[in-house]
């Protein structure tokens, strides 16, 4: 998974466990319920408020209700390739989405970056469900980028200070901000 070498072991089973449950179901796509799947079986700090609403059950449950997710079905110009998985444009968003986090919580994404990627106002599978589970968003959000910093802070050395890096006072602060496309954690 060369890929995905930016992706933290956790997140990486996470994903090796979407492409699974897709290949078990005869589906050539991975789709956002099967990457909610694989993050649900992988295991990660999550908090209670989506836990207590969600399980890899219920994710199951509507994969087979859904068999045809609508994210699933190619763009224009994509084939499916036998044998071969291919992310959907949905999960390769949130991959990206994900990406641009590891700006406030260190070098790997994480498999609770790709959870709270998921949590919000997008078209994708995994939202609609975790809407419909009455996930409140706004709680599960806080939580989880409370959860990611906590994280970064146990795990990433912290930085010197602004008169050793040679950074000005206030671009310290500057570094350690989210990115434009997460404005709701600001």
């Amino acid at each position: 998974m060369p890929i995905f070498a930016s992706f933290s072991k956790r997140a990486q089973l996470a994903i090796k466990l979407a492409r699974d449950a897709a290949a078990a179901a005869h589906q050539p796509f991975v789709g956002t319920m099967h990457l909610l799947l694989g993050l649900l079986q992988a295991g990660g700090q999550y908090p209670p408020c989506l836990t207590d609403r969600v399980t890899t059950e219920m994710v199951q449950e509507a994969l087979r209700e859904l068999p045809g997710e609508l994210e699933s079905i190619p763009q224009e110009g994509q084939s499916a390739n036998p044998g071969r998985v291919v992310l959907t444009p949905h999960v390769r968003q949130v991959f990206q989405r994900a990406a641009q986090l590891t700006t406030i919580a260190g070098a790997f994404v994480t498999a609770e970056m790709l959870m709270l990627t998921l949590i919000g106002e997008h078209p994708y599978g995994a939202t609609e469900l975790l809407r419909k589970c009455e996930v409140p968003f706004e709680d599960a959000r806080k939580q989880l980028l409370a959860i990611i910093r906590q994280n970064r802070s146990a795990n990433v050395p912290a930085p010197q200070p602004p008169e050793q890096s040679g950074d000005k006072p206030d671009e310290g602060i500057k570094k350690h901000q989210l990115p434009p496309l997460f404005p709701f954690m600001q």
